[in-house]
C-alpha cells in the first residue's frame, strides 16, 4: 500500500514531519558514526538527520521501492536500501538507529530487529504511533456505521507492550509521548491525507458517496467541533 503512496508522501505527511521535529531535540549531541534509519519512507525526515549530523554515515530503508525512489532523489549522501524492517540487517552494526512513524505496523517484537542491528552500547530513538491516533475518525464512523468501519483495525499499540518487548533486552527506557492536533477544511481532506500517506481505506463501490461524506462531515462536526485528527505519538529512546 505504500508503493501506491510514495508520490504523494512528501507532500500529505505534515503532521509525521512535524511530529519528527519535535522529537529531534532528544537525539544526542553527539554526532554518532553510522546512522540506520528504519522505515524512511521517502526520506524527507533523513534528511533531518542528515542536516543535524552531516558527518555521519546514514542508511535509510524502506520496504517499499517506489518510496526509496523518491529518495534517491535528494542531492545528499545517503545510502538508500530497499529492505523490510524484520528482514534488513546492516552490514555493520551501526552506532544509533532512528525509526519514526513505522515500527508500530509490525505484528511481531521490536527488540530482535534492533539488536542485529545496533552495536554494543549503541542508543536508539524509536517513535511509534499510539492507541489514541485518528481517536475523532475511529469514533465517528463507529457511529456512522457500527457494522462496517471503513478504515483497517489500526494496529497500534500501547507504551506496555512496547516496554515488556524492549526492556528485558535494552534495560532503562526513557518513554516519551507527544500530542499534536490538527485541523482539516472538510472531512474528504482528512481522508485524502490518510490514503495519500498510506494507511489503505475502504473502496467497496458506493462508499464514498457525497451523502456519506456529508453524514460523516455532520456526525464529527456535532461530537468534535470541527474537522480534527489527533496524532498521538510514543517515543522510546535508551540513552538518558
Amino acid at each position: 500500500m505504500f508503493d501506491t503512496a510514495a508520490p504523494t508522501y512528501t507532500q500529505f505527511s505534515t503532521a509525521q514531519q512535524a511530529l519528527f521535529t519535535r522529537v529531534l531535540p532528544t537525539y544526542p549531541t553527539r554526532a554518532p558514526d553510522q546512522i540506520l534509519d528504519i522505515g524512511c519512507g521517502t526520506g524527507v525526515n533523513t534528511l533531518k538527520l542528515h542536516s543535524r549530523y552531516t558527518q555521519s554515515i546514514i542508511t535509510g530503508v524502506d520496504q517499499s521501492s517506489q518510496m526509496i525512489d523518491q529518495a534517491r532523489k535528494y542531492a545528499a549522501p545517503i545510502r538508500w536500501q530497499i529492505a523490510s524492517a524484520e528482514t534488513y540487517t546492516h552490514p555493520d552494526r551501526v552506532d544509533f538507529i532512528s525509526s519514526h512513524g513505522t515500527l508500530h505496523w509490525l505484528t511481531g517484537p521490536i527488540a530482535p530487529i534492533i539488536r542485529k542491528n545496533l552495536a554494543p552500547h549503541g542508543g536508539f530513538n524509536i517513535h511509534m504511533f499510539g492507541p489514541e491516533t485518528y481517536t475523532e475518525l475511529h469514533q465517528a464512523l463507529r457511529i456512522c456505521w457500527p457494522q462496517r468501519t471503513p478504515l483497517p483495525n489500526t494496529p497500534f499499540r500501547t507504551v506496555d507492550d512496547y516496554v515488556r518487548d524492549l526492556r528485558p533486552e535494552f534495560g532503562p527506557l526513557v518513554i516519551d509521548h507527544t500530542r499534536l492536533s490538527v485541523a482539516y477544511p472538510s472531512i474528504t481532506d482528512l481522508l485524502k491525507t490518510i490514503k495519500y500517506t498510506g494507511t489503505s481505506m475502504a473502496t467497496a463501490r458506493g462508499l464514498w458517496t457525497p451523502r456519506r461524506l456529508s453524514a460523516l462531515a455532520e456526525t464529527y462536526c456535532r461530537h468534535f467541533g470541527g474537522i480534527w485528527a489527533t496524532h498521538s505519538l510514543i517515543s522510546i529512546r535508551n540513552y538518558d
